[in-house]
């Protein structure tokens, strides 16, 4: 793991411990051959807040398919964000999210895809994930 990537990844589990409780354990086998990005796509107002959906792809950078995956994804929560729904994944926690059964595998080099819907109180919040982290099992 590069330097570069342990530091955002250690920054990352911080801010989720700033947020509450976080449970994370990655699974047995697990590599950090991983990445999350996202893509925020602004789609209105819903009374007098701000409704964004955020595009999200869970990158295998490995050399196989993975068999399995987690991450880590907290959104701004104690500053009035709240998610309104989600797809292609499950949440099994606050900020534990894991794969839908039909996107499990990842060919090395591919991208899982899901996404969410969150509002957020204003313009200036970023409806952009506060915490951030993946485990990828081969």
């Amino acid at each position: 793991m590069t330097e570069r990537r342990a530091r955002r990844r250690l920054t990352a589990f911080l801010l989720a411990a700033l947020f509450g409780a976080l449970t994370f354990t990655p699974p047995a086998h697990a590599a950090t051959s991983c990445e999350l990005s996202f893509k925020a796509n602004w789609r209105g107002m819903v009374g007098t807040q701000h409704l964004w959906q955020v595009d999200t792809k869970f990158h295998n950078i490995g050399t196989a398919a993975s068999t399995n995956w987690d991450a880590v994804i907290g959104f701004a929560y104690s500053q009035g964000a709240t998610l309104q729904r989600f797809w292609n994944i499950k949440r099994l926690s606050t900020y534990q999210w894991v794969p839908a059964s039909w996107n499990k595998v990842i060919p090395a080099g591919q991208s899982a895809t899901f996404g969410f819907e969150i509002l957020v109180p204003n313009e200036t919040l970023s409806p952009l994930p506060t915490a951030v982290g993946c485990s990828i099992t081969y």
